[in-house]
């Protein structure tokens, strides 16, 4: 955000960089609207490329999106037919069929159930301005009660721990719903097709590797 702003003072032009966002879903029906709306709200949403991939939904979700999105040039949705095996989740194939469908030379990585602040990508597009290769921010669970300032709790300190050993240049950990990097990182030695020995790991195996 400094730099740009100092750039912007200098009278230079900040670097423009094209970023894909990937949005997996699987059965969502109830919540793919809700998530459409919480996108289209983002700032300068225009200005972003929105790939939303159906993994394997039965539900019907996927027509309820499709109608959503028909008027926007850039939101596409793509279907992952594959079906998962062994250790090899639904959801890593989904991904890596989101990004080799992505133009941009960054993508971001999220969840079909989130809700996003209106400065979301251009918080992550700064960071990338800036000359990160790897973003991570954290993600806050919607849980009521005690047990949800628990996993809040929870969230907040691991969130730190993945800062603190970034700042040594070693990723641990990242949550799945808010990561992401160039393009060139996330399709390196395979993909997460690569991430048989465990069903879960999109997130914390991948930058690990």
């Amino acid at each position: 955000y400094l730099n740009r702003r100092r750039m912007q003072r200098t009278g230079i032009t900040p670097k423009k960089i094209r970023i894909s966002v990937i949005i997996p879903f699987h059965n969502e029906r109830d919540i793919i609207g809700t998530t459409h709306a919480s996108i289209s709200q983002l700032s300068n949403s225009q200005d972003y490329e929105f790939i939303w991939v159906n993994d394997r939904s039965r539900d019907g979700g996927e027509a309820i999106l499709a109608e959503r999105i028909a008027e926007h040039d850039n939101h596409q949705l793509v279907t992952n037919h594959a079906e998962p095996k062994g250790k090899l989740s639904g959801k890593k194939l989904a991904l890596d069929l989101g990004i080799q469908h992505a133009s941009g030379d960054y993508v971001v990585l999220t969840d079909a159930d989130c809700h996003y602040p209106e400065q979301w990508l251009q918080n992550i597009e700064s960071a990338f301005l800036r000359g990160a290769d790897l973003y991570f921010g954290p993600v806050i669970k919607e849980s009521p009660g005690l047990l949800g300032h628990m996993i809040r709790f929870e969230q907040a300190i691991n969130h730190r721990i993945g800062e603190a050993f970034s700042g040594y240049r070693y990723p641990l950990l990242v949550f799945g719903a808010n990561w992401g990097g160039k393009k060139s990182l996330l399709t390196a030695g395979g993909g997460f097709a690569s991430l048989r020995r465990s069903l879960s790991g999109d997130d914390d195996l991948m930058v690990q590797g």
